[in-house]
């Protein structure tokens, strides 16, 4: 690392230097340590960076809730799995910030009239465990 940035072990002292750290945190709690490794050994802070922007905000499958967003989100998740819609819960994972997967709860909200882990029990007891069409 040309800049002598390692976010593993050195301190932040720059918002750039927190965004890389974040990244590699969060990639280290999923597991994903080759992922992990390739931001922590990139040559510049720039390309840490650029990879660390590209590294999924929240991942319910894999991280804790820390604010009322990603709980909703988290615990919508698990309803849905829990309903048997693989398809949507992915797609509600697949989302890359918060904002895209508040999205597609508010599209859930829409097009089958839930909005909470209660309502997809409810929907998957009305349709037989089937996800409406979109």
């Amino acid at each position: 690392m040309s800049d002598g940035f390692d976010p593993e072990t050195d301190p932040v002292v720059s918002s750039r230097q927190a965004t890389v750290h974040s990244a590699y945190t969060r990639l280290r709690a999923r597991g994903e340590d080759e992922a992990a490794n390739e931001l922590r050994q990139a040559e510049t802070l720039a390309e840490q960076t650029r990879i660390a922007r590209e590294v999924k905000e929240f991942d319910p499958e894999h991280d804790s809730a820390q604010n009322s967003s990603q709980a909703r989100i988290r615990s919508m998740y698990d309803a849905l799995l829990e309903h048997g819609f693989e398809e949507e819960a992915e797609a509600l994972r697949s989302g890359d910030t918060v904002n895209e997967q508040e999205r597609h709860l508010a599209h859930l909200r829409a097009e089958w009239g839930v909005s909470t882990p209660t309502g997809v029990a409810e929907f998957a007891d009305a349709t037989g465990g089937e996800a409406a069409s979109g």
